[in-house]
């Protein structure tokens, strides 16, 4: 590989390069953990090693990934500049927590069947019933929408708790006529939309229009 070294090895000798270029691969096929050289000095070489999703579910801490990367520059016994590691593990997306159990645990909480969720999200009845008894695995998009699906009707329900005891609607319904029936009606529209109410939007524009 004499001659053609690119900037990456070129602190290397030819006979070391193998070994680096081998462990480089291995990291990054077995484990998903890369490696850039970022900025170099007369006396530093800064390094980037980072670390995707592993599908077998291994990941390193920051300090074991600046750990494999002193390992990894230590094939080069002739590179004698400091380096400098800025190591990015590896952060679980929070719909990774996404699972059958959890869904029909979200789906009790907020009192959601399965007619709910195909409404609500477009799926067919077999692909929904499918998902929440174990029998189809869900990708990354998947549980993401699942995800942020109920995290709208946690934060829908937290929304309509507030209005409910804080006293802004109390102080707000005397400000004009009819204003009572207004908050009224707005409290009950959000609380039929979080409990799945059928044609909840066909009601609001009968509402509107009064």
């Amino acid at each position: 590989m004499e001659g053609a070294l690119t900037p990456f090895f070129q602190h290397i000798k030819p006979k070391t390069m193998t070994r680096f270029e081998k462990a480089i691969d291995l990291h990054k096929r077995h484990a998903r953990i890369s490696f850039k050289e970022m900025k170099e000095t007369d006396i530093e070489l800064f390094v980037r090693v980072s670390q995707t999703r592993n599908p077998n579910g291994n990941h390193a801490t920051k300090e074991r990934l600046e750990d494999i990367a002193r390992e990894l520059y230590a094939l080069k016994p002739d590179f004698n500049k400091k380096l400098v590691i800025h190591a990015v593990p590896y952060v679980e997306a929070p719909s990774e927590i996404v699972t059958p159990d959890w869904i029909l645990k979200k789906m009790h909480e907020h009192g959601i069947g399965v007619k709910g969720l195909v409404q609500d999200l477009g799926f067919s009845k077999s692909d929904i019933s499918a998902t929440i008894n174990g029998h189809k695995e869900m990708g990354i998009r998947t549980k993401g929408l699942f995800y942020y699906y109920f995290l709208s009707k946690d934060l829908g329900k937290q929304f309509y708790e507030f209005l409910q005891t804080s006293g802004y609607f109390k102080e707000l319904s005397k400000t004009y006529d009819g204003a009572q029936k207004d908050m009224e009606d707005f409290l009950s529209f959000v609380k039929d939309t979080l409990n799945n109410k059928d044609n909840v939007h066909g009601d609001l524009k009968k509402r509107s229009k009064k």
